[in-house]
Order: C-alpha cells, then structure tokens, then sequence
C-alpha cells in the first residue's frame, strides 16, 4: 500500500531492525547535491519513485530510498510518499529488497546517448560522466598510440580493436 508518511516518522536504516544490516549506501558532496537539485526540478519523481519502509515501534524504517529521504530532509520537505511493507516481512526478505533497489542490472547505450540525447542535461539529472556529441573512444586510443587494447569505462567494450 502506498501512503503519504510525516518525515518525523521516517528513519534511515541504521541496523535497528533485527537480522538486517544497516544500509550499506551513502551519498555526499556533488552526488547529494545534484540530488537534491533534482527532487527540487522535478518533485513529482517522488510520487513515481516512493521510498519502501518498513513498520516498526510506531515509525518506519527506510528499507529503499534512503539517500532521497535525506535529500528531502535537507530540502525540509514534510512528508514523502512511501510503499509500506507488511509487518510479516521477513528480514532476509527486507536485506534483498534492500540490495535489489539499488542495483542496477542493464547498462547505458553510451552511443545512443551521444548521439540522440544531446539536446537534454543528462549530467544535471545524475548520469555522471555523460558523453558529450564528440565522444569518439578510438579516437583517443590513436592520439595516445595505445597498442594495448583499451577498454572504454562507459560501455565496458574494447575501443582500440
């Protein structure tokens, strides 16, 4: 069920739920800064993205959306829509929707990016080390005369084939 929850009674997973580890994700600097610019140029993402928490002790512990609850705090937001889980939820359960919320199993078309999204900020909205129109990896590899091959951060693939 989702449901709008007072900031007051949200708390970041600190370990406080027995047979779950605390949250193993942080955020700061740049990367919490450019998030809280972007719940403030978007807010509705809120809505489409809720935290999951989990009841307990008449409060309820973030189990997913622990870096944006802290961005919303700093932004003093009041309350935040949350998806809340069943008090029978198991801890091992809660653990893997924990990791499983975080990760992220596809990857960017790096090409595609370059060339088909250049007119969007897609640094400003958290893609770090988004490509410019002119990323041209072999390119690079032929200016440093690079025998070796090379393989590109982005894609993962060989560039200098």
């Amino acid at each position: 069920m989702t449901k709008s929850i007072p900031i007051k009674l949200l708390q970041t997973n600190n370990g406080q739920i027995e047979g779950l580890p605390k949250n193993p994700r942080f955020i700061k600097d740049a990367r919490f800064e450019a998030m809280k610019r972007s719940i403030e140029a978007l807010p509705e993402m809120l809505e489409l993205r809720e935290l999951i928490v989990y009841p307990q002790n008449g409060h309820y512990v973030v189990i997913g959306g622990n870096m944006r609850l802290r961005a919303a705090i700093a932004l003093d937001h009041a309350e935040m829509p949350c998806k809340v889980l069943s008090p029978d939820t198991p801890p091992a359960t809660l653990a893997e929707i924990v990791i499983k919320d975080n990760v992220g199993f596809g990857q960017d078309d790096w090409d595609i990016l370059a060339n088909e999204w250049t007119d969007y900020p897609l640094e400003d909205w958290g893609l770090e080390g988004a490509l410019g129109p002119n990323f041209e990896p072999v390119e690079i590899a032929e200016r440093l005369d690079v025998k070796e091959p090379v393989i590109c951060p982005h894609c993962g693939g060989v560039v200098n084939e």
